[in-house]
């Protein structure tokens, strides 16, 4: 699943760079301090370790060599990018990730023990 669409939303949405030289933002530190509320700064950890796992040099997108599966749905970046144009419903979002998995054999091969998401969400 390509959450690509949801983490320029949210870029879009919280008016951070589309594409910053640096992460989050280039420069000043307390940056952020202005310009996210910190129940929001959270979901940067999805906005770092999404394109650092699609770009990661031992990815391989050949399932059949994977040892581990990443499944690329971050449920909480995807709930605080809208309003988004294009971007599904989060419970569509969701049944298609669920029946994805569901017909994967890969997933079914182990119980989906062998697949990791992103919920960067705090108690």
């Amino acid at each position: 699943f390509d959450m690509r669409k949801a983490e320029a939303c949210f870029r879009k949405n919280n008016k951070l760079p589309l594409k910053p030289d640096k992460f989050p933002l280039p420069g000043d530190p307390h940056a952020l301090d202005r310009v996210l509320a910190s129940d929001q700064r959270l979901y940067l950890a999805e906005l770092a370790l999404l394109p650092a796992l699609r770009s990661h040099p031992l990815r391989t997108k050949d399932p059949d060599e994977a040892s581990l599966f990443f499944i690329g749905y971050a449920p909480l970046l995807a709930s605080r990018s809208y309003p988004c144009e294009g971007l599904e419903a989060m419970p569509v979002w969701e049944k298609k990730v669920a029946e994805a998995l569901k017909a994967s054999s890969h997933f079914q091969r182990r119980g989906g023990q062998d697949h990791v998401h992103l919920f960067m969400k705090y108690a």
